[in-house]
């Protein structure tokens, strides 16, 4: 794969993504309200949001890239799993949301070095509904994971370099992310780690469990982090602040430093 075309699998993968969601809201949507009421119209909302991300990539897939799942380049088994390895990835999940913290309060941290009075909002539990959850614990790790890490990853890292092909496929992966801008820096370190732990064990499976840890974070912060985000806003960028974000550092630096140094890997 050369890396016009990763970004042209990207973008084709968003314009699908988009085209099944305009679908769904021209044609079957006006439709549905018609035969659905109450909480049964109110599922198909939930369910009918998390479709098109689905089916983008299950197209993708089957479109592009069929005999990347053939046998003859290998299976991964769960048995094969190396559980300390599975330690280091839990670290480095634990790590990533220490670190990433700074770049999703940025503006705020901006305005802080500026002298400007820092509004720090209440927290609000997201609605999260059954759908939305398993899109984001299951589903993207497992879809992410395949199309950005064993397939862009690796089909650019048989053409270029590791560093070229990390740096692609993160900024890449980034992209998707798009417009939450808060998201892409936070989304761009976290592709070059998974790429990093994929390229080291040779196994994408500890690459979704990690990215699953990630999301799984996400989805429990939404829902019960009241206490923690009252933490950390307290903290008001003081030095403790810098310092939750340095043992984060530590953390990802210290899980990734162990998984790249083990002799024990899956290969696929």
């Amino acid at each position: 794969m050369t890396i016009p075309k990763a970004f042209l699998f990207t973008a084709l993968l968003v314009a699908i993504e988009v085209a099944i969601y305009l679908g769904f809201e021209v044609l079957l949507n006006p439709i549905t309200v018609n035969f659905l009421k109450g909480d049964y119209l109110e599922h198909y909302y939930r369910f009918s949001g998390e479709l098109p991300f689905v089916l983008a990539y299950i197209l993708m897939f089957l479109i592009f890239f069929r005999s990347d799942f053939g046998r003859a380049k290998g299976t991964e088994h769960l048995r094969g799993l190396n559980f300390r390895i599975l330690s280091y990835i839990v670290i480095l999940a634990i790590g990533l949301e220490f670190l990433d913290r700074p770049f999703f309060d940025f503006s705020k941290i901006v305005d802080s070095f500026n002298g400007m009075e820092v509004q720090f909002t209440q927290y609000s539990s997201r609605d999260m509904s059954i759908y939305r959850i398993i899109s984001l614990v299951l589903l993207g790790p497992v879809f992410e994971e395949l199309f950005f890490r064993k397939m862009v990853f690796g089909r650019l890292y048989n053409k270029y370099s590791l560093n070229v092909s990390i740096l692609v496929s993160s900024v890449c992966f980034s992209l998707i992310h798009l417009p939450g801008y808060r998201n892409l820096l936070p989304t761009f370190i976290f592709g070059i780690v998974s790429c990093l732990v994929y390229h080291k064990t040779h196994s994408i499976l500890y690459s979704i469990l990690l990215h699953v840890l990630a999301n799984l974070s996400l989805v429990l912060l939404s829902i019960y982090g009241e206490g923690f985000y009252d933490w950390i806003f307290s903290l008001k960028f003081s030095f403790i602040y810098w310092v939750v974000f340095l043992v984060g550092f530590a953390m990802t630096f210290f899980g990734l430093r162990k998984i790249t140094s083990a002799k024990v890997y899956n290969k696929a």
